[in-house]
């Protein structure tokens, strides 16, 4: 990479910082619980937001209930045991649990909050995104879909990779290729619903782990049977070195995950 495409990234990644910084808007709300609307969306396009307070020595951080409540409300229920396995494997990955009455929390220290905040929003956009189809019959999670495919092709991989960047926050992929003669080490992120948020969400996370890994590429493989997939977001990702896959074009490109 040239040191003028270093200076660009840089400038990009620092305006994302930028971005979040600003777009970040807190609000007291009741209990002592304080309202942090970040500027991610979900998939109506509504702010995600998470709720905060403190409770003796350490902080409370919760969805509020409401992400298990809207995939419920739109068909996406968890009351088999495969899918509510799959949920609280999810949560755990990004460190946070699920309560009795379907919210889902972590706990945080004043050294650790950043850290915690970071991942609680992570595992929300996680689970909004997890739906290959909404429709009860043939619900799916994305990333299930995807593993079949790379099982069913004999590709090597490891599942759930969690990359501590330089940030100092836990960086999780849902799959890495190892390195061999063709290709250098591969990371895989999938996208359900390819959008402005979501692929920030992934170019972040790329950033902030990719000096650690010398030579290694990012694929990411966005859901374009469901969902149109813009051209700005091709070019977001391109900016910033990642590969971008169709998945309804996924075959063409069998050899770039095989090699």
């Amino acid at each position: 990479m040239s040191a003028g495409s270093i200076e660009e990234i840089k400038d990009l990644t620092e305006s994302y910082i930028s971005w979040l910084k600003n777009k970040t808007i807190l609000r007291k709300v009741n209990d002592g619980w304080v309202e942090i609307e970040t500027p991610y969306v979900d998939r109506h396009n509504d702010f995600v937001a998470i709720y905060v307070r403190k409770n003796g020595s350490y902080f409370e951080l919760t969805d509020g209930g409401y992400v298990l409540e809207d995939l419920s409300m739109s068909g996406c229920s968890f009351s088999s045991p495969k899918k509510k396995m799959l949920l609280l494997q999810t949560l755990r990955n990004f460190g946070a649990e699920l309560t009795d009455n379907g919210m889902i929390f972590t706990n945080a220290d004043k050294d650790n909050f950043p850290v915690k905040k970071h991942s609680l929003i992570q595992a929300i956009i996680t689970v909004n995104d997890m739906f290959f189809s909404k429709t009860p019959q043939i619900e799916r999670l994305f990333v299930d879909v995807v593993s079949e495919w790379l099982d069913k092709n004999k590709v090597r991989y490891s599942p759930n990779i969690k990359i501590i960047g330089k940030t100092g926050y836990d960086q999780l992929f849902n799959f890495v290729i190892p390195k061999s003669e063709q290709y250098p080490e591969r990371f895989v992120q999938t996208v359900n619903e390819p959008q402005k948020s979501s692929i920030q969400d992934v170019m972040f996370r790329w950033e902030d782990v990719k000096g650690a890994r010398a030579g290694a590429l990012l694929f990411v493989i966005l859901n374009d049977t469901a969902n149109n997939v813009s051209d700005s977001i091709l070019t977001a990702l391109r900016n910033y070195n990642a590969r971008p896959f169709m998945w309804g074009h996924i075959n063409n490109y069998l050899f770039d995950f095989v090699a």
